[in-house]
């Protein structure tokens, strides 16, 4: 049925329903009371629209104010006003990735911000690309200046570092140039398990203890080898 079609017989039914118990109905008085139903169909259908908006409005600020303003990733007010309850505790569970880019500060040092903000897209970019050509479901966060922090939800400890390692290989592929210097998408990644209302700063604690043990990893076999 066409839509004005529709409109036209649900205020007809209900013209039809207020006056259903009067013995005689005359055309004035159907007239009149059809164009008061009428009317409040225009009322409802203008507060239903202007709902929407408000809602639309509403949902684009929250977008703009909760959104990274160099990547696609979200940024820190997202994290304390929707990862986290009153109490600084996580308000979901599931895996906590910290991805660092280790030469940012170097990078920015001798270049600049504009070539530093570069990097940090295209990291991001390709982390998000990937993560989505995967099926996983994630959030992900930009924290500090050359450090994401990504959210695994739905994957199990096996899968989180497959897929942490896969992605690392990925970005090795990928670079690009400015000037004379050749710049690659490399990244540290760790991540740990987290549980509903677990204290962030201890699980960001955790995080920074298991990358200290990955760094002594690579520097033991390495002394090992000096001294043979």
């Amino acid at each position: 049925m066409h839509h004005d079609d529709k409109h036209l017989s649900e205020v007809t039914e209900r013209t039809m329903r207020r006056l259903i118990n009067e013995a005689v109905v005359l055309p004035s008085k159907y007239q009149e009371t059809f164009a008061e139903e009428e009317q409040k169909s225009l009322n409802m259908a203008a507060e239903k629209a202007d709902g929407d908006m408000v809602h639309r409005e509403i949902d684009l600020l929250r977008t703009h104010l909760f959104s990274d303003d160099v990547t696609p990733a979200k940024n820190r007010l997202w994290l304390y006003k929707q990862k986290l309850n009153a109490r600084q505790g996580f308000s979901d569970e599931g895996y906590l990735v910290s991805l660092r880019i280790p030469d940012y500060k170097t990078i920015v040092a001798e270049y600049d911000s504009i070539i530093g903000n570069r990097v940090l897209m295209l990291v991001c970019s390709y982390v998000i690309e990937f993560l989505k050509m995967q099926r996983v479901h994630f959030e992900i966060a930009r924290y500090t200046e050359g450090d994401f922090l990504l959210f695994m939800h739905r994957i199990d400890e096996a899968e989180v570092e497959s897929l942490l390692m896969n992605m690392q290989n990925g970005a090795a592929n990928h670079t690009f140039k400015h000037r004379s210097r050749i710049f690659g998408l490399t990244f540290d990644a760790v991540a740990v398990r987290y549980l509903e209302n677990e204290p962030f700063a201890t699980v960001m604690d955790q995080l920074e203890e298991k990358r200290f043990e990955k760094k002594l990893k690579r520097v033991v076999p390495l002394a090992g080898l000096e001294e043979d």
